[in-house]
């Protein structure tokens, strides 16, 4: 199971956009709640904006297998409580090429969104 990939899930998590960022391959793909966005420099900087709307989010459980990596986790936007998915998928040197990012329920992920004007 590649290590970035628990350790991109973990700061993400923890908010730190640049380092999470920096375990990307340079041309990954992230699929966000609204749209996709190609390459680490244009991720980082959604995953930026991401951070200051996400609070206290907290890994509930991961998952590992061959090269995917899901994180189910919990947090607040604006207050609200939030349950989301963070998966992977890591290419064949184990850097991160494909991620995902799934939050609920719509009406905190909107007023999330509103925020950061995605």
């Amino acid at each position: 199971m590649p290590a970035h990939a628990r350790r991109l899930i973990d700061t993400f998590l923890a908010g730190d956009a640049s380092a999470a960022a920096g375990l990307l391959s340079p041309d990954a793909c992230f699929h966000s709640p609204v749209r996709d966005y190609f390459g680490a420099d244009q991720i980082e900087s959604v995953w930026h904006a991401v951070s200051g709307v996400v609070h206290n989010p907290q890994a509930e459980s991961i998952y590992e297998h061959d090269d995917e990596t899901l994180a189910f986790f919990s947090g607040t936007i604006k207050a609200q409580p939030i349950a989301g998915v963070v998966r992977t998928l890591s290419d064949e040197s184990g850097r991160v090429a494909d991620i995902t990012l799934m939050i609920r329920p719509w009406a905190a992920l909107k007023a999330g969104i509103a925020d950061i004007g995605l």
